[in-house]
């Protein structure tokens, strides 16, 4: 059986999404459920700037055996990082991904692959 969501017109540019799968019912009673919460969004939280990995095998630099370690979304697990399938990457990738540089405070979040949602 069909579903029907109604929608204003504002909720659709507001979200700057038209596809009916956005607007599921469910997602709506979700939202709803969300914004009776005192939340505050990530970037009001955090001093750094929020920005997303790379990963340097589309930027044409491979894995070594010895050099830098480098956190994939793989690593994550249980709030913490997995350290036995790390791999590494050389100083020069390094030097030049500075924001993939992680450092003491900051907080991952897997946004791809199995870990999706880990942190």
């Amino acid at each position: 059986m069909p579903q029907i969501s109604i929608i204003k017109k504002s909720n659709i540019q507001e979200a700057r999404r038209f596809d009916a799968e956005f607007f599921k019912s469910e997602y709506l009673e979700n939202d709803k459920i969300i914004n009776l919460c005192n939340y505050d969004i990530c970037n009001n939280l955090v001093k750094r700037e929020i920005t997303k990995g790379e990963t340097p095998l589309w930027q044409g630099f491979s894995y070594i055996k010895k050099g830098v370690p480098f956190v994939r979304s793989q690593n994550f697990k249980n709030f913490g990082i997995n350290k036995n399938e790390l791999v590494f990457v050389s100083e020069e990738y390094n030097h030049l991904k500075k924001r993939s540089i992680i450092k003491n405070g900051d907080t991952l979040l897997a946004i791809v692959g199995a870990t999706i949602g880990e942190i």
